[in-house]
């Protein structure tokens, strides 16, 4: 509640605008505003993309100003408003001038429980409205000299009645195409530049997880120790989705010199996760991980081990304990790791004698 409220004052503040919005990424004070000239492709919206920015240069929030007539029984009004996004090009809210309202057949009001189902609707990017035309939204009725533009004459389409406001559905759909339109790459063009650590550090403690997966998608080599820590922090979190994403964003770079930190992470994530990072650390190389990763096959289930004999086979490992680890797996009473077991001996480049004989006895009894 405290960011909304912040954020209102912003707004009372910036524009003198009411508001309407969901949380943001940073509760952070806008310390100046960015006016960028990028000629929207929507015929609604102005050529100018506000930034609002933080005194530590932080992109806070961006917002662009709306015109559009709202028609209903061939009589129009003006809706002017603001669409505001965060950084991440999530939907943040709208704003409106003093005595401008949204309104919906017979020009009635929207009450509060239409403007928060008009934000919820607003904030998913799901909805299959992209996949609409106007007109097969709201089937117009054709009578004589009617220009009708929002339902009036004609009920919305039965079938889309849940993915807009009821009696507002030229709103509803023009404002989400707005959303969903060209201002969300112009801003992602916008804030790339500036995403820094620093920066998405505070992104990743957003209460939102499109937010922090945003995040985790804009890490890059080289990687400073902070947002590393916050990496493999989330690689071992609860989160499966999270987790995994951050797994991924482990830069092959970054890997060669911080392999060790990763044995912690092998520790405590999620079985499914462990399984993504060994595939992950087949980008690594030089490979040294070998040796600890080899001494867990007798202790894990069976798809873990799999998968690290996998990754050993890939490396094609020449350390001699890590061999030794692997050659005890010959003898497993699970056929299939055995097999896995052998195919990594086969490819290392060299083995000790007593690997040797463990090799040609499991070959010479499994011909």
């Amino acid at each position: 509640m405290k960011v909304l409220i912040f954020i209102g004052v912003w707004l009372t503040a910036a524009e003198g605008f009411g508001q309407a919005f969901r949380p943001s990424s940073l509760p952070l004070a806008p310390a100046a505003t960015l006016g960028h000239f990028l000629p929207a492709r929507d015929s609604i919206a102005s050529d100018t993309l506000y930034e609002w920015v933080s005194g530590e240069g932080y992109p806070l929030a961006f917002f662009r100003k709306i015109r559009t007539s709202v028609c209903f029984d061939n009589q129009c009004r003006l809706l002017r408003c603001a669409v505001y996004w965060n950084p991440t090009g999530r939907f943040l809210g709208l704003s409106f001038p003093p005595g401008e309202y949204l309104s919906k057949a017979e020009h009635k009001p929207f009450v509060p429980e239409e403007h928060e189902r008009l934000l919820m609707l607003l904030a998913d990017p799901s909805l299959p409205l992209k996949d609409y035309t106007y007109d097969e939204l709201v089937p117009r009725r054709h009578t004589s000299g009617s220009n009708d533009a929002d339902g009036v004459t004609s009920a919305t389409a039965k079938n889309v009645l849940e993915y807009v406001v009821e009696g507002a559905a030229f709103t509803t759909y023009k404002l989400w195409h707005v959303v969903y339109g060209s201002t969300q790459s112009d801003i992602d063009s916008l804030v790339r530049p500036k995403s820094t650590a620093a920066f998405l550090l505070r992104v990743l403690d957003s209460p939102d997880v499109t937010d922090r997966l945003w995040a985790l998608n804009q890490i890059h080599s080289p990687v400073p120790a902070a947002l590393w820590r916050r990496l493999t922090g989330i690689a071992t979190g609860s989160d499966y989705t999270l987790a995994e994403t951050a797994v991924q964003r482990l830069p092959a770079a970054d890997l060669v010199i911080r392999q060790g930190d990763l044995l912690g992470v092998v520790e405590k994530a999620l079985p499914s996760v462990r399984k993504q990072l060994f595939t992950k650390l087949k980008e690594a190389k030089p490979f040294t991980l070998a040796a600890p990763l080899a001494a867990r096959l007798l202790s894990v289930p069976v798809d873990e081990a799999a998968a690290i004999l996998d990754l050993l086979t890939y490396h094609r490992i020449d350390d001699p304990a890590a061999l030794r680890a692997v050659s005890q797996v010959l003898g497993a009473p699970n056929a299939f790791l055995a097999r896995k077991a052998a195919a990594c001996l086969t490819a290392a480049p060299r083995l000790e004698a007593v690997v040797q004989q463990r090799l040609a006895r499991y070959r010479s009894s499994h011909r």
